[in-house]
């Protein structure tokens, strides 16, 4: 769809290049107007986002739990390589002596090092999924909206709501259009999130980045985009 005429939506391969037969046009402020009310009242329905927070929980527990295996299975190894070293440093003391002993000892000393690292690094943080979501989700996209429709929020309060839009898709229909509106699920629970964690928050970019990646893998075993036909 481009722009025709002043503030009409149409079909440039059909008004411009001929090769389409879809010459109905609609009003850009009408369809976004259509576009804000759906993201604010008919995306992110209380009992989906209800059963999205009750999966997305359960499978973090999953994962930390496989985490925490992982765990437990270095500090084992670690416990092994602890005794090895010490056994060889003790024989050495007492004078034993053999062209492999220095190799056998950095090799120890390297796969402690990774281990110790590895346990080391920060435990995931758990899940910041308000039972609210769907509620909270609403009031800051009615926020976005009157910011829009009053023209204060400028190119901030633009693209956040450009953010909450995988995609539009138009099919002609009898009269007018079947309005189709998926939404971006990642940047649609970011935004109801960070009722917690704001722009400011020093953790903020770090959970953000870690929600969207767990996203992903939610998305990857069938949890499909939100959509809704206007």
């Amino acid at each position: 769809m481009s722009t025709f005429g002043r503030d009409y939506l149409a079909c440039a391969a059909a008004r411009r290049q001929g090769v389409c037969t879809n010459r109905q046009s609609i009003r850009q402020p009408a369809l976004e107007a259509m576009i804000l009310d759906a993201l604010r009242t008919r995306l992110m329905a209380p009992e989906l986002v209800a059963q999205f927070v009750r999966d997305f929980t359960a499978e973090w527990n999953r994962a930390a739990a496989d985490a925490s295996a992982d765990r437990d299975s270095a500090a084992r190894e670690l416990a092994t390589v602890e005794r090895k070293l010490n056994g060889l440093i003790n024989a050495i003391a007492d004078g034993l002596r053999g062209a492999g002993l220095q190799g056998q000892l950095d090799a120890l000393e390297g796969r402690r090092a990774e281990i110790t690292a590895r346990l080391a690094s920060a435990k995931p943080a758990e899940p910041r999924l308000h039972p609210n979501l769907s509620q909270i989700y609403k009031d800051k996209v009615e926020r976005l909206q009157e910011a829009l429709q009053a023209d204060v929020g400028g190119q901030p309060a633009l693209e956040a709501a450009r953010d909450l839009i995988d995609r539009v898709v138009l099919t002609p229909a009898t009269s007018g259009f079947d309005i189709e509106l998926v939404g971006h699920l990642s940047a649609m629970l970011r935004l109801a999130m960070s009722h917690k964690t704001g722009p400011g928050h020093r953790g903020a970019a770090a959970d953000h980045d870690l929600f969207a990646r767990s996203v992903k893998v939610v998305a990857g075993v069938g949890f499909e985009p939100t959509t809704f036909r206007l």
